[in-house]
């Protein structure tokens, strides 16, 4: 992969867990409708917005043409592990939301474009 291409792909993966993390901060009750397809329960609001919070983190910490190795090892990560977990539920019946399957097929392309730069090179 090319330096460039290698930029772009985990700038790609900093800008969406951005919006996904500023999303969930601001209207997670929307947010985890569109996943799960219910509604949150008691103090689901609150765990949803700590879960954006730490979806900042992760984008501030691969934004930039400099992403830090250990940076990319943590977004490459998280994505292949969310592809796997979301559409797990999806397959299960446990989230039934309208982006749970975009989501956790944009993760998988996400992270397994990010296994396949790691470990190719």
């Amino acid at each position: 992969m090319t330096k460039l291409s290698r930029i772009n792909l985990y700038k790609l993966g900093a800008i969406l867990e951005l919006a996904t993390g500023a999303a969930l901060v601001v209207c997670p009750a929307l947010v985890m409708q569109l996943l799960f397809g219910s509604p949150l329960g008691s103090g689901g609001d609150h765990v949803a917005q700590l879960y954006g919070l730490a979806l900042l983190g992760l984008g501030v910490a691969c934004w930039g043409d400099s992403c830090a190795d250990q940076s990319q090892k943590g977004l490459m990560l998280y994505n292949s592990v969310a592809a796997i977990v979301l559409m797990s539920f999806a397959v299960r019946g446990i989230a039934a939301g309208l982006m749970v399957w975009p989501a956790g097929l944009m993760h998988l392309a996400l992270g397994s474009l990010m296994v396949w730069d790691r470990f190719s090179s």
